[in-house]
């Protein structure tokens, strides 16, 4: 089964790398190096073979940066450690990926191998440093959080961060579903491997409440209520009914979904 985290990274870098400030980026840095020739490839290399790979060590090594960021993101282990704790780690992986991209390209386009030990370990070794910049710029520098509508004055950024861009709309609720939770929005719904305790803590203050063991959800996302004898249903902007559990219908009342007064019973 293929891990749903996984998944969205890779959705998210083909998003991140279809985006036009990036490719324009991207492209030009490849042209720099092409016409440049650094690391005596312009004495070394044709202009086709060097632009070949050039390009290909720019989009390559930048792509295994963000599908392995993303992924120490939605693990969350790397993140939890201390600031500059995890800045280290994060730049060694990365690092790593990124030399094993630039020997993979060494391989298919020069033919060449690393002569030895030493010459593997000193690419390891500037690859990290390389990437502790952009680690860095990505743990230490928080944009601003997008202006929500009223109903959802909080955006739960953890949370949604778990998510593939095109679904990262208001939080409606999340359902667990054997180890995964499914968190629905107002853009659609995504599995992802949490637990729902996790998910609820990770919504913030998001204005919302457990309904059930296995059911959370936003108050500002329920549009129907209905009582079913002593439980009842919930209706969701996207149309998904969340059942309510008999221990969950006083905070449904205190929450203002159900009237204070003992409710009439369904026969």
């Amino acid at each position: 089964m293929i891990d749903p985290s996984s998944s969205t990274a890779l959705r998210q870098t083909r998003m991140h790398l279809k985006a036009a400030p990036v490719l324009a980026g991207l492209v030009g840095v490849s042209v720099v190096l092409a016409l440049s020739g650094p690391f005596r490839t312009l004495e070394l290399l044709g202009p086709v073979v060097r632009t070949l790979y050039w390009t290909a060590i720019v989009f390559g090594t930048y792509a295994t940066g963000v599908v392995v960021s993303a992924l120490l993101g939605q693990r969350g282990t790397i993140l939890a450690l201390p600031t500059w704790a995890g800045i280290a780690a994060s730049s060694v992986i990365v690092g790593i990926a990124v030399s094993c991209v630039i020997g993979l390209v060494d391989l298919l386009i020069l033919g060449t191998v690393p002569a030895s030990l030493a010459e593997v370990l000193q690419t390891v070794w500037i690859a990290i440093v390389i990437s502790l910049v952009p680690v860095s710029v990505a743990k230490l520098i928080k944009p601003p959080l997008p202006v929500v509508p009223p109903a959802f004055p909080a955006r739960p950024a953890l949370l949604l961060d778990r998510l593939p861009f095109e679904k990262q709309g208001q939080i409606l609720g999340f359902s667990v579903q054997d180890h995964y939770v499914d968190i629905m929005t107002s853009k659609g719904r995504e599995l992802v491997l949490m637990r729902l305790a996790d998910a609820i803590r990770e919504a913030g203050d998001l204005p919302g409440l457990q309904v059930h063991r296995s059911h959370w959800v936003a108050t500002g996302g329920v549009t129907g209520v209905r009582r079913t004898g002593e439980t009842a249903i919930l209706t969701l902007s996207n149309g998904t009914e969340v059942p309510v559990s008999r221990r969950y219908i006083k905070d449904l009342r205190q929450a203002g979904l159900l009237p204070l007064s003992a409710p009439h019973r369904v026969r």
